[in-house]
């Protein structure tokens, strides 16, 4: 019983303690400015990158656990580049675009190369997201390069593993990020 009280308890108890202890040093740093947002935002990325490379380092692990690790890293990812511009203002949207797309073509990639249709619909989805962004009257046109940009590769990675569900899951997101675009008023953008 000590034994496993010892092992199971005061193991996972201790670990609680040294997580809330973090979180206090973290949250007593922002609070009294020692931590910049630009502090964060390098911390917050080194812990996303962190995940990506545990996930590449344990691929052969069971249950998938290295894929999972590469996606919870690209979500982060994702999350942290949105916070960067909406909430920090560290850049202008125009990077924040650049940014989605940069990372959906390498979760494209990464699905091409590991044939994984969790990543081809992180991609999809992270890319139409980034195409969606720069919706004003005077860029329909860059939305919808932005849009292409993404779908050909998706089509392509598509096509090479036979994925018919996937592609018509595919075409009906796709056609749902559209709509913001053709119900605009650019008359160019019919």
């Amino acid at each position: 019983l000590e034994y496993k009280l010892g092992i199971n308890g005061l193991l996972r108890g201790g670990a609680v303690v040294i997580v809330c202890a973090v979180l206090f040093l973290v949250a007593l740093a922002l609070g009294r400015g020692w931590i910049t947002p630009t502090i964060q935002f390098v911390g917050e990325l080194l812990l996303c990158f962190g995940f990506v490379g545990l996930g590449l380092w344990k691929h052969g692990e069971r249950e998938d656990f290295g894929q999972l690790m590469v996606g919870i890293g690209s979500f982060g990812l994702y999350a942290s580049f949105a916070g960067g511009h909406l909430y920090k203002h560290l850049y202008a949207g125009e990077v924040l675009v650049g940014l989605y797309v940069l990372l959906s073509l390498v979760n494209l990639g990464f699905s091409h190369i590991r044939a994984s249709k969790s990543f081809l619909c992180i991609g999809l989805i992270g890319g139409l997201a980034a195409a969606l962004m720069p919706m004003q009257k005077d860029k329909v046109l860059l939305d919808f390069a932005v849009h292409f940009l993404i779908l050909i590769p998706c089509a392509l990675i598509i096509i090479r593993n036979k994925w018919n569900g996937m592609a018509a899951l595919m075409w009906v997101v796709s056609t749902a990020a559209l709509i913001p675009a053709t119900t605009s008023d650019f008359i160019q953008a019919y």
